[in-house]
């Protein structure tokens, strides 16, 4: 007659029924009425709240490749989207796109592949970020682990965020009056454009 809950952690959703009852078996000993569930890492889904957790498909372990992932993140209305990669490692060719909104036309926060752990991204204009996962390489790699936060909408003496380039990196993290953005291109790849911008 007893009954247990299964819960997972942020990121990772119960796969199987969350909740076991002990019954009697066909041969009268007591036997949970289903097998014990797992918790996995969702390729794509909704996250609302004021904070929360995206992880890539099968996190901890390597995700697998031929999919693509869309995850929705919304924060309440007056406030905008903060996140950062705790944790990011992709095959070169598997990239990872953020954009600043529920579409994939809307502006790009930043487009990254390869390894960027601890990488915070540009903050969002709105309350809702869209996050890409196209995991299209050959290679086997763990992914991401992508934590965010609503944040209060920027000031008026503060710039729009600014995006890292694709095939390149972004030198500071400062969008307010008077900060400079440096960038700078991968091996292999020439920078079209200023080498730094400020913020008037």
């Amino acid at each position: 007659g007893s009954s247990v809950t299964y819960y997972c952690h942020a990121g990772y959703e119960v796969e199987g029924a969350s909740t076991l009852s002990c019954i009697l078996g066909p041969d009268g000993k007591p036997v949970w009425n289903n097998p014990r569930p797992v918790c996995t890492a969702p390729c794509g889904g909704q996250y609302v709240g004021s904070d929360g957790v995206v992880l890539s498909p099968n996190y901890p372990q390597n995700y697998t490749n031929g999919q693509i992932c869309l995850y929705f993140v919304t924060v309440p209305k007056d406030y905008v989207v903060f996140g950062q990669f705790a944790f990011f490692h992709t095959a070169l060719n598997d990239v990872v796109e953020v954009h600043d909104g529920h579409s994939q036309h809307s502006r790009l926060l930043s487009s990254l592949s390869g390894s960027h752990t601890g990488e915070s991204l540009p903050l969002a204009t709105s309350n809702q970020v869209l996050i890409k996962f196209s995991a299209k390489g050959l290679a086997p790699a763990r992914g991401f682990h992508f934590v965010y936060q609503a944040v209060p909408r920027t000031s008026a003496t503060q710039c729009s965020s600014v995006p890292e380039p694709r095939y390149g990196k972004r030198l500071g993290s400062d969008f307010s009056v008077g900060a400079i953005v440096r960038f700078e291109c991968n091996s292999g790849y020439a920078l079209q454009g200023s080498p730094e911008i400020e913020c008037p």
